[in-house]
Parts: C-alpha cells; structure tokens; sequence
C-alpha cells in the first residue's frame, strides 16, 4: 500500500517518519516545502502538489492545524484523484466540518475516517499516541497495521464526528490541567514555598501525571519551546465550548478560554500551551 501524509507540523513530521521507519512506502507534501527537508535527506518522495501526490498512492493521512488548512491544500481535484482510495483525517477539527468532509468523500467515492491522536511530540516520536477512530469500522481495522506505527492504543468511536467529539473533551481536560498546575504553582510561590520542591511535591503525589511530569521543567525555567502550541489549544478550547454550547454549563472552560485567549493576545501563541503559566504569572491582567 502506497501512503501520502499531507502535513509536516510538530506532529506530522515524526509521525510520518515513524511509517518511512518502519520501511513503508511514504510520500509527502507539505504548504511550506523547507519543512520536508529532513524527510527528504531519508529518501521521502516529497510532491509539490497534494493533487500530484494523491494520484500516486492508495491512502492519504491528513495532520493540519484547522478546516481552513485543509480546504486550502484539498482542493476538488485532490478528491477526484483520491476516487475509490482512503484518507484518513488525523486533524483536530469540529465534528461538523469533519462530516463535511465525509460529504465531499462520499461525492467522489472516497472512504473518509477520522483518527485524531492525543499525545504530544514526544509521544509521537515514540508512536504511542492514542488515536480515536471513527468511521467504518472494517476499514479502521483493515488500517490497524498502519495505524500501530503511530500510536500505542486505538479506539473506535463510532460514526464519524465522535473521533472529534472524543478529542474536543479529552483537550478540554488537557486546557483544564495546565491552568490548574499553574495556578497551585502561582500559589506556592507566592506563599514562600521553593517552586522546585514545590513541583517535586507535586511529582510524587495524587496529582502528578504524564502531562505534569512533561512540563514541571518549562515551569521551572519559564522557557516553553512548543510541543504543542498555546494558539492550537485555544483554538481546541474554542471548538469545544461551541460544541458545548448552551445544552450544557461548562464555566471552567469557559474561563479557561479566556485565559489562553488572553494568553494568546499577549504574545505567547508560538510557544507551548504551558506558557499560560508565564501569562497567569507576569501578564497583563
């Protein structure tokens, strides 16, 4: 089987490096082609044109940040080349625009999924993300091969929109966790305690976690090189509470929300979404 991967973020590199690994046929395209570099110092085929590209392989993996990248880079050609293959959206996106893109699939005899992941860069490099499938379940399993490379867990969700509706709450968690570690460690720092030992109570209580233990050190140095950057958890933030709505009262995220916006605003959108820290600590409030 012939694979495209359509996007070389902080997510899409490594995980398409994890399929060439594994010695299996890869091509690549990305918008900005300089990001394909290392890819191509492996012996990667890198297309120009995602249109080119699909016409070459048999199953397509799309790792974009938003629906707008995905519109701008599949046109309808991509779609018509892509006629009786597979794309597989692993984008964190709303659950309606990714029944859009079903729609469009479905139009030009395409099988859409859905497999968002959740797991950081490092994860990724590890291939044990978590991917929340979606879509024909026949199809998901006949995948199950590929899909290993990239993550340790694979759930199935159902229809498709419930991969996306899985990965809006579980970033709703995520969002949730940065600001509380933050504002305990504002606490403690603020009462006297040494933010070190402070963080390594932390480490060794009820409280610590694989998300704790990834960024206690970005706290401590207040230097946050992104795994994931704090403008794409707000935009995740933003997605969920639409998703939320008014049928449910969800006031922490709601704040939460706020805060990264506020974050956002204040410069730190490049750099991890632990940087809300650095915001909560000496931004403008």
């Amino acid at each position: 089987m012939k694979i495209g991967w359509i996007g070389l973020g902080a997510m899409g590199t490594p995980m398409a490096t994890r399929l060439h690994d594994a010695n299996l046929e890869v091509s690549v395209y990305n918008r900005t082609e300089s990001k394909a570099a290392p890819l191509k110092e492996k012996g990667v085929a890198v297309y120009t044109s995602p249109i080119d590209l699909a016409a070459k392989v048999d199953l397509v993996f799309i790792m974009l940040s938003d629906k707008t990248a995905i519109d701008a880079v599949l046109a309808p050609k991509f779609w018509e080349q892509m006629s009786k293959k597979i794309v597989v959206n692993m984008s964190t996106i709303a659950p309606l625009e990714s029944l859009a893109l079903e729609k469009i699939a479905q139009k030009h005899q395409v099988t859409y999924l859905e497999a968002p992941v959740s797991g950081s860069v490092s994860v990724a490099k590890a291939g044990a993300l978590l991917i929340l499938a979606a879509g024909e379940e026949e199809m998901v399993t006949q995948l199950k091969p590929v899909l290993a490379h990239l993550g340790s867990q694979i759930f199935y969700l159902g229809k498709i929109g419930q991969g996306a509706r899985a990965k809006l709450s579980i970033n709703s968690l995520l969002a949730q966790m940065g600001v509380a570690y933050s504002e305990a460690l504002l606490l403690a720092k603020h009462l006297g305690v040494d933010a070190e030992l402070f963080l390594q109570i932390i480490g060794q209580s009820g409280m610590n976690s694989p998300l704790f233990q990834a960024k206690k050190g970005m706290w401590l140095q207040d230097s946050y090189p992104a795994a994931f950057s704090l403008k794409l958890m707000l935009k995740d933030i933003r997605l969920a509470n639409n998703e939320a709505g008014e049928a449910i009262e969800l006031p922490f995220l709601f704040k939460v929300q706020e805060l990264y916006s506020q974050a956002e605003k204040s410069g730190l959108g490049e750099m991890d979404m632990a940087a809300v820290y650095h915001y909560l600590e000496k931004g403008d409030h």
